[in-house]
């Protein structure tokens, strides 16, 4: 605190303060924090205090409250090193890990001792997709701090995620000799299950589900594998009722914004409104294609996108595996220039009118950012891999006019059931998928953006089915480099080194390292019964995408 906040000290207000820090000290979370809301509603304000309040929110899921009084903690003890990694937990529980990435490095500039801010710094590359970097930091406090289980615990993780079980085992093993946690017995069970070992896994989740005081996260992601592990023991109506309930435990923990922020919904709807009055192919045109040679471009520009679970993964895959081409996987690079185009009001208006000269910034900060993901794109085609860079069309149509679009659709049955089975990173989007009534509503939303975008942008677009590519793997990826201007290659095949090298951060990372498969053709099928309600809502796209009625 300044000289002129500890005058403004009243009389016992030192007392009470010394009594929250003793109380806290002692072990006594709730009493510390019982005494600072009390002293916080008298009007006293001193950063120990928000920090204390900030944890009862982040406690109850109130994680912009948390954040708010984090921050306010801030701007008193701006140096408090333990602060800015609250703060960067907190930034990571909402979806945020960019922004919690640099109040983590601060943390550590403050403190580099800080072994709470390293796990979390790793963990928000982990959210950022930066799979390579945050299993190195990981190994680092593994290696520092032999005693520390959370490390190991999620190195196992992360080599699940790759599905090299070997590693997933030694890595849970050593983190379960030094303490019970959650995360490695899950990484263990994920193997058993993976490795056809369901009963094990089943009885794996159900034991980490029974211990108290089971943070959300985790009990989500328990309650998620227990319903992998009884659909994989036919047992459908049981998985779906455990998919429900890892929904509902981050649904009780991500509350509402409460009109802080657009839905994503909110937002594709607001979009489609828009372009519902824009006549069809009269969104004007960006810059010509040579407006980037000076600005580190790469020779060939693909967007790959449609929705969540689409496929995209295994498609920007396929192309990475060409030796032209380089895809860099799931980064938001137009987030940036969305900002004042997509979000704010007037923004679509002002980008439609929008000149060269106001749009270079952006295209440098665009290529300047695809550098920093791939490195020299010189001779190369850059395939862009975001499935929901379908909302961000029309930026991309005036920004990169030369740029080619592959919209990757599946079975929206199937698409709808996965991403409200998916564990995904907290974000906007994926909120969305938490309740199945509103996955459809939002899948719905965003075909029929995504068609009035089609209609509307002059993009050349190639519509490619998941289905149809593992069904016809060279047959579809000759289409596929015809239109992206590589020519076509054997070596496509090759595409799952990528996922076992640990390097896509998607949730279909497991699923793309067994290379080719057809495990998720029709899977809605089993789970026919629980879909019956949101039928109604999918039915057109089921037949606008040629996939029947059956």
């Amino acid at each position: 605190m300044t000289a002129t906040q500890r005058n403004a000290l009243r009389p016992g207000d030192v007392e009470r303060l010394r009594s929250a820090a003793a109380a806290a000290e002692a072990g006594d979370l709730e009493g510390a924090i019982a005494l600072a809301q009390s002293a916080l509603a008298d009007g006293l304000t001193h950063p120990l205090l928000l920090k204390l309040r900030a944890v009862k929110h982040e406690r109850e899921g109130r994680v912009p409250e948390a954040i708010a009084d984090l921050r306010g903690a801030l701007v008193y003890a701006p140096d408090d090193a333990a602060a800015r990694n609250a703060l960067g937990l907190c930034l990571i529980r909402a979806g945020r890990p960019r922004e919690a990435l640099a109040q983590l490095d601060e943390a550590l500039a403050l403190n580099p001792q800080l072994v709470q801010a390293q796990l979390n710094r790793a963990s928000a590359l982990e959210s950022l997709g930066d799979l390579v970097g945050a299993r190195a930091a990981y190994e680092r406090v593994a290696e520092r701090e032999p005693a520390n289980a959370r490390a190991p615990a999620a190195l196992a993780w992360l080599a699940a995620r790759r599905a090299d079980w070997t590693e997933a085992r030694s890595r849970g093993a050593a983190a379960l000799s030094v303490r019970d946690d959650p995360v490695a017995r899950l990484a263990i069970a994920l193997s058993d299950l993976r490795e056809g070992y369901p009963a094990a896994a089943e009885s794996a989740a159900r034991k980490v589900l029974g211990a108290e005081h089971l943070p959300p996260h985790e009990r989500s992601s328990a309650q998620r594998l227990l319903a992998e592990a009884l659909e994989a023991l036919d047992r459908p109506e049981e998985a779906f009722a455990a998919y429900a309930e890892a929904n509902a435990v981050l649904r009780r923990f991500y509350p509402p914004a409460g009109g802080q922020r657009e839905s994503a919904l909110t937002f594709v709807q607001r979009l489609e409104a828009h372009f519902s009055q824009v006549a069809p192919g009269s969104w004007p045109d960006g810059p010509p294609a040579d407006a980037d040679r000076d600005l580190g471009a790469a020779d060939g520009h693909v967007f790959v996108l449609g929705f969540p679970r689409s496929g995209t993964t295994l498609l920007g895959q396929v192309l990475a595996a060409h030796p032209q081409a380089v895809t860099i996987d799931e980064q938001e690079l137009l987030a940036e220039a969305a900002v004042p185009y997509l979000e704010r009001p007037g923004g679509l208006e002002k980008l439609q009118h929008a000149d060269a000269a106001e749009l270079a910034p952006h295209r440098h900060r665009y290529w300047e950012l695809a550098r920093q993901c791939a490195g020299d794109l010189g001779g190369k085609t850059l395939v862009d891999k975001l499935p929901m860079n379908t909302l961000a069309l029309p930026l991309i149509a005036r920004m990169f006019p030369q740029a080619k679009v592959v919209f990757v659709v599946r079975d929206p049955r199937d698409v709808v059931l996965s991403c409200f089975q998916q564990a995904f990173v907290p974000s906007r989007t994926s909120l969305e998928f938490l309740d199945l009534d509103r996955t459809a509503s939002f899948y719905d939303a965003v075909m029929a953006l995504a068609a009035r975008l089609r209609a509307a942008l002059n993009l050349p677009v190639l519509q490619v089915r998941l289905e149809d590519l593992v069904a016809d793997f060279d047959g579809e990826t000759r289409r596929l480099c015809e239109f992206a201007g590589l020519e076509w290659t054997a070596g496509l095949e090759d595409f799952s080194s990528a996922a076992r090298a640990g390097r896509i951060a998607t949730p279909s990372a497991a699923q793309v390292a067994r290379g080719l498969h057809d495990d998720g053709v029709g899977r809605w099928r089993r789970y026919e019964t629980a879909l019956t309600p949101v039928m109604a809502r999918l039915q057109p796209w089921i037949g606008h995408f040629g996939y029947g009625g059956d």
